[in-house]
């Protein structure tokens, strides 16, 4: 928790000392989003949707400015479980905490920290967590055209010695 808060002190202190950088412009824009804080956790009610059955409602928290991705957080608490759906964009889970049963389709998965899940664009899938800690599960979803592949066209670079 303390390196999350002296990150956020550096962020603000570099942004201040280099704002007017010229060789810094695309990094301004950096943030780090602390999920172990109660604000700015959304629900499908914070939204106004009306949830016939409470242990459907789940939170997340968006982590990226939109502008840059679509990334975030998913909280599930004990008992509860984000309802089979679909979507266009391929998404990826990164399970973080708990022991999530995730649903691709129609196979059940059990999960656990530090799992990854790879879930195509329209594949049916939920979320429940029947077990007794929370899940936390990181969230990001891809662009439907995804053509970045790791060679020279990544532009990856060292900006220290190795």
């Amino acid at each position: 928790l303390k390196m999350i808060t002296a990150a956020a002190a550096l962020q603000e202190l570099s942004r201040l000392l280099f704002k007017s950088s010229p060789c810094l412009p695309s990094c301004d824009t950096w943030k780090i989003v602390d999920g172990s804080q109660e604000d700015g956790w959304m629900s499908w009610e914070s939204l106004g949707l009306k949830v016939q059955n409470p242990l459907h409602n789940v939170f997340w928290k968006r982590c990226t400015d939109m502008e840059f991705a679509w990334s975030g957080l998913m909280r599930i608490e004990p008992g509860h479980k984000l309802v089979l759906h679909k979507h266009a964009p391929a998404e990826v889970y990164y399970i973080l905490k708990g022991t999530p049963t995730v649903t691709l389709a129609d196979t059940k998965h059990l999960c656990h920290p530090h799992q990854c899940v790879s879930i195509p664009s329209f594949c049916p899938h939920g979320v429940s967590n029947t077990g007794e800690e929370e899940v936390i599960i990181c969230y990001t979803y891809l662009p439907s055209s995804n053509t970045l592949r790791p060679g020279p066209q990544h532009q990856w670079a060292f900006l220290e010695d190795v």
